[in-house]
């Protein structure tokens, strides 16, 4: 009998010295962040803890950062079951990249939507490419941000301004995004990788146990668990609602969503 052919990796990493850039390598899916791909990615910010990475760089292949959630996977699935899976997987990215010794540029070379938002938001650093942007478009999908997404943007941008962009679903252009301080530079058009390798070199001149305290004491000083819970428990209400499976349904077809004219727990 023949074997199955390998897994397909949805990465590609490369080293310099103790700098590891990690790209999400699905350039036909617009690097939709499936579960399998939040998976490796989990893996290899962990295998960076041990094996001498100092900065990991992250950034995507083509011309989009990553375009949130895997729709062809996850339609059809607003289950709790699911919700929890993905919340889980993503949260382990996330968690893993704001509690990580090893520090971490975003390098938002294109759009970075939804869950790709997300990714970028819980990097220490965000270099963004002038023609990016960043949109945190889940309302329109009928679900809430699930990764710790609302801790990190209020504390980057005030609530009034995260609650405007969450609402309205804004594409945040990149001077914006600057502007409001969610990003730490604006890179020249295409330009964004090679900026945050620039951030990255400068990063190796610090002391590594210093900047292991600093981003240590800057997470204690957030105030993290109690809104991550509530966080938490609005994406698996959000997930298994009606309004999030008709809008993955219009979605597909095409067409705008029909939302229900109430609000509601979503149970």
């Amino acid at each position: 009998s023949c074997a199955a052919p390998p897994t397909r990796l949805m990465l590609r990493k490369t080293r310099t010295g103790s700098i590891l850039e990690v790209t999400l390598d699905r350039p036909d899916a617009r690097n939709a962040l499936s579960l399998a791909l939040l998976h490796e990615l989990a893996e290899a910010i962990r295998t960076a803890e041990h094996d001498g990475t100092r900065v990991l760089v992250l950034t995507g292949s083509g011309q989009v950062f990553a375009s949130g959630g895997d729709l062809k996977e996850l339609a059809g699935h607003e289950t709790e079951e699911m919700a929890q899976k993905l919340l889980v997987a993503g949260r382990n990215v996330t968690a893993t990249l704001e509690t990580s010794r090893v520090v971490s540029i975003a390098a938002i070379q294109g759009p970075a939507v939804g869950g790709g938002a997300e990714l970028a938001l819980a990097c220490d650093l965000r270099v963004i490419d002038a023609e990016a942007h960043l949109c945190f478009r889940h309302v329109r999908l009928g679900v809430t941000p699930a990764w710790g997404s609302l801790r990190r943007l209020v504390a980057a941008v005030g609530t009034a301004q995260a609650f405007a962009w969450l609402a309205l679903a804004a594409n945040v252009r990149a001077t914006e995004a600057y502007e409001r301080g969610l990003v730490s530079t604006v890179a020249p058009s295409g330009e964004s990788l090679q900026v945050a390798r620039i951030f990255a070199a400068d990063l190796l001149k610090g002391s590594p146990s210093a900047l292991a305290q600093l981003k240590a004491s800057l997470f204690a000083s957030s105030g993290a668990q109690a809104l991550d819970d509530i966080e938490r428990d609005a994406f698996v209400r959000s997930w298994c609602s009606p309004d999030h499976k008709e809008a993955v349904l219009a979605h597909f077809e095409r067409r705008e969503p029909s939302f229900s004219a109430k609000p509601g727990t979503g149970s």
